[in-house]
């Protein structure tokens, strides 16, 4: 059957261990270690097919690499295009070993590749040699043992056959650089002030500008891929028949504006108070009155904690954006609003 016997045999052969050599006695089962049997009585018949016989090649390739403050993987598809996966580690995962933070990499872009990886034959290049053992045979470390499952499961649930391969770190050196990406953009606001505008004007659909940690929508558009992004490049989709939540960098709120017009959509767009910025002379013409399209306005004062403390970044945008009064503006380009 394979290494999937090792992989999730793990648990059980750990506590045989700890009994010997009194083998003899009686063993109370832990949760994990019942969850194996388990997959063993419902998945033994299924799985008893193993080909002896190394498969013709790899259908997709993806590099990963993963730095000490980030997940990075690159994906080339058939056209030679680049697709890119990042996303800055929790502090939880930063302080974990080199090793974790590769193998959950692997999981990450699985995740974040899904749809041009299900069905198909993956090779994965990572320069952490543990990392290829452990994906096949999982590890007796518990935390290592947990991710290499979580691989296996989504492996299993796409139908995609997985390969992770070692190669030397200069023939990654495009997955290195993915993870040193620094997105300084990041930011979102915190929940209860999103539940405010939603309460007041939504239900909003779709989050144009966030990643899978930010998000405050089931849906959400990224900037590079991400677990379960709807779309990389927000300006890239249509935006009519939506009600937007809006959360650009501050360098593209004019572009946000005209491309919200260009769909003639909604949405709630959330900006600092800065009437001497060109931005402002979109929303507020003459200086005084806002534009038609602004059909209502929430404001908050300065000092207000507005920002999610999730990134480095954001305790700098934090301290940078507490002097200013913060905004949330409901525009309206939609036929019925104009």
């Amino acid at each position: 059957m394979g290494p999937v016997v090792q992989l999730k045999t793990r648990r059980l052969f750990e506590s045989i261990n700890s009994a010997a050599p009194r083998l003899d006695m009686r063993l109370p089962l832990c949760l994990m270690e019942q969850n194996e049997l388990r997959f063993w009585l419902e998945s033994l018949h299924a799985l008893n097919d193993c080909s002896l016989r190394e498969s013709a090649g790899a259908e997709r390739v993806v590099a990963c690499d993963a730095s000490a403050s980030a997940a990075g993987a690159i994906y080339v598809d058939r056209a030679g295009h680049r697709h890119v996966a990042t996303s800055v580690f929790s502090p939880r995962e930063a302080a974990q070993s080199s090793t974790y933070r590769e193998l959950i990499t692997v999981l990450f872009a699985l995740q974040s590749f899904s749809q041009f990886l299900k069905g198909k034959r993956v090779v994965f290049q990572t320069d952490n040699m543990g990392v290829t053992a452990i994906v096949r045979k999982g590890s007796g470390k518990s935390n290592l043992q947990a991710v290499a499952e979580q691989i296996y499961v989504f492996c299993t649930r796409n139908a995609c056959s997985l390969e992770v391969v070692w190669v030397p770190r200069e023939d990654n050196t495009e997955a290195d650089e993915a993870s040193r990406i620094v997105d300084f953009d990041d930011w979102g606001v915190r929940a209860k002030f999103f539940e405010i505008c939603d309460k007041k004007w939504g239900p909003h659909t779709i989050d144009r500008f966030a990643d899978h940690r930010n998000t405050k929508l089931p849906r959400f558009n990224s900037k590079f891929f991400v677990p379960g992004t709807e779309a990389v490049e927000a300006f890239a989709c249509n935006w009519a028949w939506e009600m937007n939540w809006l959360t650009p960098p501050i360098s593209l709120i004019i572009r946000t504006v005209k491309h919200l017009e260009d769909c003639r959509g909604r949405g709630t767009l959330a900006v600092p108070e800065w009437p001497t910025k060109a931005f402002f002379a979109l929303l507020r013409p003459d200086g005084v009155a806002w534009a038609p399209f602004v059909k209502d306005v929430l404001r908050f004062p300065p000092g207000t904690r507005l920002f999610n403390p999730a990134t480095q970044f954001t305790s700098v945008f934090n301290e940078e954006f507490s002097r200013s009064p913060f905004l949330f503006l409901l525009l309206d380009f939609s036929p019925q609003g104009l």
